[in-house]
């Protein structure tokens, strides 16, 4: 899965009001707030070290 797909899944699972939009814009804020919203369409595998530590959630 994608970043983009890895971020919307529980978004998805938990939230399912939100319209398309409404997940586009969340997954960018978050990744605008961690400073990598050019990895939105990439592969976990082929993100830094650093970048995935700013992408995963808290405890993995």
């Amino acid at each position: 899965m994608t970043v983009r797909e890895n971020l919307e899944f529980p978004l998805r699972r938990h939230r399912l009001q939100q319209t398309q939009a409404e997940v586009d814009r969340l997954v960018m804020e978050a990744l605008e707030n961690v400073g990598l919203p050019h990895t939105v369409n990439m592969m976990p595998v082929e993100l830094s070290g650093g970048m995935l530590k700013r992408v995963a959630p808290p405890g993995r």
